[in-house]
């Protein structure tokens, strides 16, 4: 079988593009992928999983021109287009998502998709599993009964969803790894820490 890979796009949150004067051209769909029971790091299981996700362009015969991009720290998937023409704004990123743009519809095929716990979970567009979700087994939210996540639950969420249209071909772990290990030899992890606390511990006014 024809080795099939997809590549990685990471997102900087502080990344900043100006808005192009042409949309993403056409509506974007948000779609749902289900993950019937998933096994966290710590041994924790979910029911029903679901992880939203956007697709712009189309995947070709190969599956070989597919870009993935993983949203910053508080971001969603809505990366490009609207998804209705009267919306007042595109996806964060419709400046390079596009026909004609640096990541090419008319060539690739753009996936985008939400981690575990997102946090607009008040966006009727946002459906990925979180404290927010209803319990199967209780028929209340989850609350702070959610199992702790971490950022490797979500690669594995985000693994499963790309394996379905690639057949278990994926090689995005292995890349992120690549691009953690690289990351980390120039980074404090405590300074990381207090960084994240400070986000944590911001109030406006």
């Amino acid at each position: 079988m024809q080795h099939r890979s997809i590549h990685i796009l990471t997102v900087l949150a502080g990344l900043a593009l100006a808005p192009s004067a042409h949309a993403f051209d056409g509506i974007v769909e948000k779609k749902v992928f289900t993950i019937p029971r998933f096994t966290t790091v710590g041994g924790r299981t979910i029911k029903d999983v679901r992880i939203g996700y956007e697709t712009y362009g189309t995947l070709n015969a190969a599956g070989t021109n597919a870009i993935f991009v993983a949203h910053y720290f508080s971001g969603i998937s809505h990366a490009a287009g609207r998804y209705e023409a009267g919306d007042a704004a595109p996806g964060y990123w419709d400046s390079i998502i596009g026909a004609g743009k640096p990541f090419d519809t008319d060539r690739y095929f753009v996936v985008s998709a939400d981690s575990l716990v997102n946090l607009s979970t008040k966006d009727p567009n946002v459906v990925t599993t979180g404290p927010a979700s209803i319990d199967p087994d209780t028929g209340k939210p989850y609350g702070m009964r959610f199992p702790i996540v971490t950022i490797k639950d979500f690669v594995m969420t985000q693994k499963a969803l790309a394996d379905s249209p690639w057949s278990n071909l994926y090689k995005g772990s292995d890349a992120l790894d690549r691009a953690g290990a690289a990351r980390a030899s120039s980074v404090d992890a405590n300074s990381f820490l207090y960084l994240v606390r400070a986000n944590q511990l911001y109030r406006v006014g």
